[in-house]
C-alpha cells in the first residue's frame, strides 16, 4: 500500500513540476498547464475512494466529509493570499494592488476561478504572469465539486436505499454529460476552463477508478507494457511544446492516460525507484508547491527580473523549493496534525484571518487600490474614486455618434480601447478644435456596416489594431476609399510596469526603457512596409536609437498604466511628439 501511494505521488510530483515549470514561462514547458488535469483525476479518485468506503459501512457524513476539504483547503489558501497582500502593499501600483485585493476576496471563498471567468476571461493572458492569486482558480473549482458531488452522490445512495451501482451510474452519467458540454462548441474557452460542469469529466473520471475491479489474471509483462504506455503520453503530451494536435485534444488525452495509469497504479504493486524518490517528495508536498510557486513566479516577474534565461529558472526553482519547504513542514503539516486533534483549533484562526484580510482587500478595492500618492501616474490618495483607471480610455465612448454639419475635419476612428486610445491622442492634440471624432467600436460586421453611413462621410478614417498579429485587412469595412484609410498600429510598453515601479528612488529610474519581443518589432516592420505612409507608427514613435521603447514622458509620467492603454500623460505626449497636422489639409483632399 505504502509503495502504490509513492508511486501516485511521483505522478503527483511530475505534473506539480510541470504546472511549476510552465507558469515560470520561457518556452521551456508550452503545455506543463496540463498538470492541473493530471490532479483533477488523482482528486476524483481519492474522493470516491474516500466516499464508497464509508458508504459500505453506512458511515458517510456529508458535514464531516466538507469539514475535513475545509480544514485542508481553507487556511492555506488564506495564509497565501495575506502574505501576497502583504507584498503587494509594498510593491504594486493601485491597478494591480485593486486587482490583488479582488483575487484575494475570491480566493477566501473558494470563488477566484469564477472573478477569472468574469474578468481576464484568459487563462494564458500575460497578465496572469503578474497576479499572485490567479492560480487559485483551481482550488475554486476543486472546493466546488467537494461540496456538489458528495452531495448528488449520497442522495443517489440514499434514494435508491444503498446501492453503490446506482453511485456508479450517476458518475458514469456525470462523466458522460460534463464531455458533451465541453465538446460542444456554445461555451467560451474562458467558461470551458473556469467553471466546474466543463471540467466535472475530469474528477468523474478519476472517481470511476474506484469502481473498477481489477482483473488479476493480467500479466505483469502486460502491467509494465500499459504503465509504460500512460507515463509516455503524458510525459509526451507535457513536454513536448508544438502544437502536433488542439489543446482540447491534448487535455482528453492527458485526462485518459491518467485514469488509466492511476487505476495501474493503485492496483497493483511496483517499487518506487531510488531516482524518483525526490519526485514523489514533490508529489507530498503538491500542494504546497503550488501555491507558493505563483507568488513567487508574480512577484520575482514584478519586482526583480523579466529574464527567463537557465539561470533565472535555476534560482526561481531553487527559491520556489525552500519556500514551499518552509510552508509544508512549517505550516501544512502543523496544520493537519492540529486538525485531527481539534478542528475548532484550525477553523478559529482560519476565520479571524479571513475576516482581517477580507475587510483590507476590501478597502484597498474600494479605494481603487490607492494607498500611497504615485506621482508617476498623477494619482493622489486624497482623489480616488472606484473606477479611476480606465474611465480616461473610456472617454471616446461618449463620440460614438454620426457626425455634425460642422465645417470641421470629419474623423473616423475604428477600434477597440486602442482605438479609444488614439481617439484621445488626437482629442489632445493641437487640431483637436479643427476636427469632430466619430468613436466606432467594431462590434460585429453588420453593426460596422450598419454605421457605414459615419466612415463614409468622414473626411479620414483611422482603423486601429490591438495586437501584433492582427489580419488588419479582415478588419477593414469594404467601401472605405484606400486614400482615406489609415491603420494606427499596435503599441506595447512591455509586460508590466511593476518591474519599472519598483526602481524607484534610483538614479536612472525615469530613464528606464523596455526592450520589445522580437516578433512584436517584426511583425510592426512588416505592417510599416505593407502600408507606408498610411501606416501611424505607434512603435516607432517611441521608440529608441537601440531598438527599445520608452515607458516615461518628457514631463516623468508612464506613458501607460498598463502597458498597453495610454494615460492621459500618455496621450498628451504622443500628441506632443507625432505631427497631426496633416489632418487638417484632408478635408480639402475629399
Amino acid at each position: 500500500m505504502q509503495e502504490r501511494n509513492l508511486r501516485i505521488d511521483v505522478l503527483k510530483g511530475i505534473a506539480i513540476f510541470a504546472v511549476v515549470l510552465y507558469h515560470f514561462g520561457g518556452g521551456y514547458l508550452t503545455f506543463g498547464y496540463l498538470g492541473v488535469d493530471i490532479f483533477f483525476v488523482i482528486s476524483g479518485y481519492f474522493m470516491m475512494k474516500s466516499m464508497v468506503k464509508s458508504m459500505k459501512n453506512n458511515r458517510f457524513s456529508y458535514r464531516a466529509y466538507l469539514m475535513n476539504r475545509i480544514v485542508r483547503l481553507w487556511p492555506m489558501v488564506l495564509i497565501m493570499g495575506a502574505i501576497s497582500l502583504v507584498i503587494g502593499m509594498f510593491t504594486m501600483l493601485p491597478d494591480d494592488l485593486e486587482n490583488l485585493s479582488e483575487s484575494i476576496i475570491a480566493s477566501n471563498i473558494f470563488a477566484n476561478n469564477v472573478l477569472s471567468c468574469i474578468t481576464t476571461r484568459n487563462y494564458w493572458d500575460i497578465a496572469n504572469t503578474f497576479k499572485p492569486l490567479m492560480h487559485t482558480w483551481y482550488v475554486g473549482v476543486l472546493m466546488q465539486a467537494f461540496i456538489v458531488f458528495p452531495l448528488i452522490y449520497l442522495g443517489i445512495f440514499r434514494l435508491t436505499k444503498g446501492s453503490l451501482n446506482a453511485v456508479k451510474v450517476t458518475t458514469v452519467v456525470i462523466t458522460l454529460v460534463s464531455l458533451i458540454v465541453y465538446l460542444l462548441p456554445y461555451a467560451t474557452s474562458a467558461e470551458k476552463f473556469y467553471y466546474l460542469p466543463y471540467r466535472a469529466f475530469e474528477m468523474a473520471m478519476g472517481s470511476l477508478i474506484a469502481f473498477i475491479p481489477w482483473r488479476r489474471n493480467v500479466s505483469k509483462r502486460m502491467q509494465y507494457a500499459m504503465e509504460c504506455l500512460c507515463w509516455g503520453i503524458i510525459v509526451i503530451l507535457l513536454c513536448v511544446n508544438q502544437e502536433f494536435i488542439s489543446a482540447s485534444a491534448k487535455l482528453l488525452l492527458v485526462v485518459c492516460a491518467t485514469t488509466g495509469l492511476v487505476y495501474l497504479l493503485v492496483n497493483t504493486e511496483g517499487k518506487t525507484l531510488k531516482a524518483t524518490k525526490i519526485i514523489s517528495c514533490m508529489g507530498k508536498a503538491s500542494f504546497s508547491i503550488y501555491l507558493c510557486h505563483q507568488i513567487v513566479v508574480a512577484y520575482m516577474y514584478y519586482a526583480v527580473t523579466d529574464r527567463t534565461d537557465i539561470c533565472t529558472l535555476m534560482l526561481f526553482l531553487v527559491a520556489v523549493a525552500v519556500i514551499s519547504g518552509l510552508v509544508y513542514f512549517g505550516v501544512e503539516k502543523p496544520l493537519e496534525a492540529v486538525a485531527k486533534k481539534k478542528t475548532l483549533y484550525v477553523l478559529i484562526p482560519s476565520a479571524a484571518l479571513f475576516l482581517v484580510t477580507s475587510v483590507v482587500s476590501g478597502m484597498i478595492y474600494l479605494n481603487a487600490g490607492v494607498i500611497r500618492d504615485v506621482p508617476e501616474l498623477g494619482i493622489e490618495k486624497s482623489n480616488v474614486h472606484r473606477g479611476m483607471h480606465a474611465e480616461y480610455c473610456d472617454i471616446p465612448y461618449a463620440w460614438d455618434r454620426d457626425f455634425s454639419s460642422t465645417d470641421k475635419v470629419k474623423v473616423a476612428v475604428i477600434g477597440d480601447s486602442f482605438g479609444r486610445d488614439w481617439a484621445n491622442i488626437l482629442n489632445e492634440s493641437d487640431i483637436a478644435d479643427q476636427i469632430e471624432i466619430s468613436y466606432i467600436y467594431p462590434y460585429s460586421q453588420k453593426y460596422l456596416e450598419s454605421v457605414s453611413d459615419r466612415w463614409k462621410e468622414a473626411d479620414i478614417v483611422f482603423r486601429s489594431i490591438s495586437t501584433s498579429t492582427s489580419s488588419v485587412s479582415d478588419s477593414i469595412p469594404d467601401g472605405i476609399p484606400s486614400e482615406k484609410l489609415y491603420i494606427v498600429g499596435y503599441k506595447n510598453f512591455g509586460s508590466s510596469n511593476g518591474i519599472i515601479y519598483n526602481h524607484r528612488g534610483s538614479k536612472y529610474y525615469f530613464d528606464q526603457t523596455i526592450t520589445l519581443n522580437h516578433q512584436v518589432l517584426t511583425e510592426n516592420q512588416m505592417l510599416r512596409d505593407q502600408y507606408g505612409d498610411h501606416f501611424i507608427d505607434m512603435i516607432g514613435s517611441v521608440q529608441q536609437a537601440d531598438g527599445s521603447v520608452r515607458v516615461f514622458t518628457d514631463d516623468q509620467h508612464f506613458i501607460s498604466q498598463d502597458c498597453r492603454h495610454l494615460t492621459q500623460y500618455g496621450a498628451q505626449y504622443y500628441a506632443r511628439i507625432m505631427d497631426l497636422s496633416w489632418i487638417i489639409g484632408m478635408k480639402n483632399e475629399n
